[in-house]
């Protein structure tokens, strides 16, 4: 067995809208990651490590109807919700050369969350809406909610899963 002391260090970043929405949420995911490839044995398969973040954003604007003064008043909103997590994947692969400095990359791997972060928020163009929503804020009831909201996207993002990842890249 020959060893072959190559490695390849990248930056990738892979903004994402995507282009449906999922119960009337419009969603998009941004991906930012960097890590290594090492070619352990003469040939192109190779063993690597990436460490990135992923930061989704869901967001749902519509008519609500608030109870002021006894009276159901509707104003227009706008509900959001951020989260952001960071990942380790370990990863396997193999690697072609199509042509001259043109590259087939075919990675396996399984994605670690390591931490994730939400926030939640509410909002209304209309002034006297953002009022009644800046009160709404203040309730148990809303806090409730957004601390469900919350865990529930959290908990949605810690859970590991399989990774693949095909690539078409420059040599240099």
């Amino acid at each position: 067995m020959i060893w072959k002391k190559q490695a390849e260090f990248f930056f990738s970043l892979n903004p994402v809208r995507i282009p449906f929405s999922i119960q009337e949420v419009s969603v998009s995911l941004t991906h930012y990651s960097v890590g290594s490839f090492f070619y352990p044995w003469e040939g192109n398969f190779f063993l690597g490590l990436l460490a990135g973040c992923h930061y989704v954003r869901g967001e749902k604007n519509g008519p609500v109807e608030v109870d002021f003064l006894g009276k159901l008043t509707p104003i227009s909103m706008l509900a959001t919700a951020d989260t952001s997590s960071i990942f380790l994947t370990p990863t396997a692969g193999w690697r072609w050369e199509i042509a001259s400095n043109l590259t087939l990359r075919l990675s396996l791997g399984w994605l670690f969350p390591i931490s994730a972060k939400t926030s939640v928020d509410a909002s209304s163009e209309d002034p006297f809406g953002q009022v009644l929503i800046d009160s709404i804020k203040l309730t148990d009831r809303y806090k409730e909610l957004e601390t469900q909201a919350t865990t529930q996207a959290e908990r949605a993002t810690r859970h590991s899963v399989p990774f693949m990842n095909i690539a078409l890249g420059l040599s240099l």
